[in-house]
């Protein structure tokens, strides 16, 4: 997580001459559940925390880019069918999303109070925490939106809610190892498969820049 930060803090370096809104986040995520044909796994809801860099381009409107993560668990139930071939199990379950859009706002009451949309794309990674399961990247839009309560020139307050979508969850990846025989990494799940995930978070908002 600090090395995280520590990158999306040196982009920001590139652009001293913009208005650039730091925000360090934490709030709920929503693990979402999938199916296949051999069953469906479901990733349990649990804390998430993050930070959005927003590169103020226009009048409350620019590019934003951001880093969120969600240390939780995943549950596999099998289909019937597969109780035996790939038996039910838990195991832990970290999510990173890793985003880039942009953003578009709209003042409400004497530019302190900004609502925003956001729409971005990018990759969302689930790391298990078991070594027999390999990491899954995965294809992942989102779109969201808030409010910011500016306290001064340069402090805030950012609540908002976002929808994730990861595209094509699904394959051997994630379910390596999890048959009976302990070592079958070779084995595959036939579908593929869309999660629909999201989160709501708030945090400071701190304004760098001119």
């Amino acid at each position: 997580m600090k090395n995280i930060i520590t990158l999306l803090l040196l982009i920001s370096s590139f652009s001293v001459f913009s208005q650039i809104e730091v925000s360090p986040m934490v709030g709920y995520f929503f693990g979402g559940r999938s199916q296949f044909y051999e069953g469906d796994i479901k990733i349990q809801d649990n804390i998430d925390y993050g930070i959005h860099l927003a590169f103020e381009m226009g009048a409350y409107s620019g590019a934003e880019l951001s880093y969120t993560t969600s240390p939780s668990e995943a549950e596999w139930h099998p289909n019937f069918n597969y109780s035996e071939e790939y038996p039910a199990r838990g195991f832990d379950l970290n999510t990173h999303l890793f985003l880039l859009g942009g953003y578009k706002g709209m003042e409400l009451a004497n530019d302190q109070i900004i609502g925003f949309v956001n729409f971005k794309g990018g990759a969302i990674l689930y790391h298990p925490g078991e070594g027999n399961i390999a990491d899954v990247w995965r294809f992942l839009i989102s779109a969201g939106g808030g409010i910011k309560f500016f306290i001064n020139d340069r402090i805030g307050i950012r609540l908002q809610a976002n929808m994730y979508m990861p595209l094509y969850f699904g394959g051997a990846g994630i379910y390596c190892g999890i048959g009976s025989g302990g070592s079958n990494c070779g084995a595959s799940l036939s579908g593929t498969a869309v999660i629909f995930q999201g989160d709501i978070t708030g945090g400071l908002v701190f304004k760098l820049g001119y």
